[in-house]
């Protein structure tokens, strides 16, 4: 399974292996791949990895993660009380 989260503050490449390497140390995630460009990370999971583990380990390794809510609902067709 594969989930994609958003983090500020990479801005070469090596900014996207410090990140990279940090999630990879997550239990529970099987790797990483960061692209400074987008401020985005595709992470590869095999198991339950803790939210907060992994917004942890970025902010530990000097970034600022946010994990996109999007994944868990997608009620697209049945938006009918949008606001405008």
């Amino acid at each position: 399974m594969s989930k994609g989260i958003i983090v500020s503050g990479m801005q070469c490449e090596g900014c996207e292996r410090i990140v990279e390497k940090a999630l990879g140390d997550v239990d529970g995630v099987s790797s990483a791949e960061a692209d400074y460009e987008n401020n985005a990370v595709r992470l590869t999971i095999s198991g339950s990895p803790s939210l907060d583990r992994i917004v942890e380990a970025v902010d530990h390794a000097g970034y600022r993660a946010s994990i996109p809510e999007r994944d868990e609902s997608k009620e697209d067709s049945s938006d009918q009380g949008s606001a405008e």
